[in-house]
């Protein structure tokens, strides 16, 4: 996600994380695995509402159909909804921040996290999703 070239470019990176046959992973899982390796991170849509939609190219007959129900619609509820409509796992993004108080150790330690995603199997989407965005 962002500028496909060096141009506006900043420290912040979003992105999923696939498994090798293109499921993705999902973010809750993600930050969750994150935290217990002690890496701080972000996941969600980042407060953006619509943004999470726009990137998943979302129709509005998607978010129509799936936010119909509004008296009990909860951010559970929604991406369930979302996840069985599609038939994929939409959960949002993951980002992370370099900064001034970032180091390589930093940047080596959260490549060797990302390295245990390679070649393991998304279990799909995590029902145990509190209210986050």
């Amino acid at each position: 996600y962002g500028p496909q070239d060096m141009t506006a470019r900043g420290g912040t990176i979003a992105f999923n994380l696939l498994d090798p046959q293109g499921n993705t992973f999902d973010v809750l899982l993600v930050e969750t695995l994150a935290n217990q390796a002690q890496i701080s991170l972000r996941t969600g849509c980042f407060c953006n509402p619509g943004a999470g939609e726009n990137v998943f190219n979302l129709t509005i007959d998607d978010v129509t159909a799936c936010s119909s129900d509004l008296s009990s619609l909860t951010f559970d509820r929604y991406i369930a909804a979302l996840t069985e409509r599609t038939g994929r796992n939409i959960t949002g993004a993951v980002r992370v921040s370099l900064g001034i108080a970032s180091n390589a150790a930093d940047v080596y330690h959260f490549l060797k996290f990302l390295r245990t995603f390679v070649d393991l199997k998304s279990p799909g989407f995590m029902h145990a999703v509190a209210d986050h965005g």
